[in-house]
């Protein structure tokens, strides 16, 4: 709605918005990563399964901060009307993923063999490039000039307002969306 309205200052402060509040779930985030992990042999898995998808599932939720900042930016690039900026960073964070991921799950080139905790930590460091990547884009110099995002590192409390009125009812659908299945 800002880039809309003409107000291109006020986009990277919803980027800031959004940041704060990825930094502000961190605990929450490892709380259901420890605890939510638990969960699969209380929801009637195959109990060979069960450990592989508790180390799985509690290495991507330790690291899911990059995720959200990962969403922050993605969603900021699109609605500036950059979405070549997200297929760029998404296609080549999946293009690090398949190699980095085969590496440390099989233990090549030197790496420790760690099996399916190789295949999530090369999903986390696939996702932590991309975000890099977004970084990249956001932090360069003509990007900060056309958007004043030095100035835009700071609390808006209007806006935290709207993201949590228009945000948390959609995250929670998302968020048991993900649960269910």
């Amino acid at each position: 709605q800002y880039y809309g309205a003409g107000s291109t200052a006020k986009c990277p402060r919803v980027v800031s918005q959004g940041l704060l509040m990825a930094t502000a779930c961190i605990p929450l985030l490892l709380l259901l990563g420890y605890f939510g992990g638990k969960a699969f042999a209380y929801l009637g898995h195959d109990p060979a399964q069960v450990p592989l998808e508790r180390i799985y599932f509690q290495v991507l939720m330790t690291a899911s901060f990059f995720n959200l900042v990962k969403a922050c930016l993605a969603s900021y690039f699109v609605g500036i009307g950059r979405t070549r900026v997200v297929m760029i960073a998404d296609v080549l964070a999946v293009t690090l993923n398949i190699p980095i991921s085969w590496m440390l799950i099989f233990g090549k080139f030197g790496l420790p063999e760690l099996g399916i905790a190789g295949a999530a930590l090369g999903t986390v460091i696939a996702t932590a490039f991309g975000v890099g990547l977004f970084f990249a884009f956001y932090l360069s110099r003509g990007h900060r000039r056309q958007f004043q995002v030095a100035q835009s590192f700071r609390f808006d409390a209007g806006i935290m307002r709207r993201y949590l009125r228009l945000g948390l009812p959609s995250g929670l659908e998302s968020f048991m969306n993900m649960a269910t299945f």
